[in-house]
């Protein structure tokens, strides 16, 4: 099955990385901290 692309910067579900919506929720929360901390660094 074929997914559909997600727009710049979103995570979607993908059943060959996620076993399951605990890991969807982990990986979408590390991307959001990394980029709250890259965008911190950017203003300093």
């Amino acid at each position: 099955m074929q997914l559909p692309p997600t727009p710049a910067g979103a995570i979607a579900f993908d059943p060959l990385r996620h076993g399951n919506v605990h890991d969807l929720l982990a990986e979408a929360d590390a991307a959001m901290y990394a980029n709250k901390a890259a965008r911190k660094a950017q203003r300093h």
